[in-house]
């Protein structure tokens, strides 16, 4: 792989931590290349960004007081601390356990195709 590869995979980090804290449904969306595929879900994996968007969407009409406190993005997995409530207690969520499949963009970025568990 090219050093300018590791760069611009290391450069989603900000994104995800940016999206991450504000739950953004939109935001979200953007990290996921068209056809990405989410399957450390419930039920069947979502497929394809629109399926995404609508996944982030629902989310957050079912969750409104949710809330990410802190997110720390690494090349191979993410942790962030998050509240379900505004009631809740603050918990660790580590995603050491999920695999990440990252797909090189028309224009050198890369987002991701496939997250799921490994």
């Amino acid at each position: 792989m090219r050093a300018a590869d590791l760069v611009a995979i290391e450069n989603i980090h900000k994104p995800l931590e940016k999206c991450t804290l504000t739950q953004d449904a939109a935001c979200l969306t953007f990290l996921w290349s068209d056809n990405g595929i989410k399957v450390d879900v419930p039920g069947a994996p979502v497929v394809g960004i629109k399926a995404l968007g609508e996944m982030y969407a629902k989310f957050h009409s079912q969750y409104p007081e949710f809330k990410a406190l802190k997110c720390m993005p690494e090349l191979r997995w993410a942790n962030a601390i998050v509240n379900m409530s505004a009631n809740a207690d603050s918990v660790t969520v580590s995603n050491n356990e999920e695999s990440r499949l990252l797909k090189r963009q028309g224009d050198g970025s890369w987002k991701f195709a496939l997250v799921g568990l490994k």
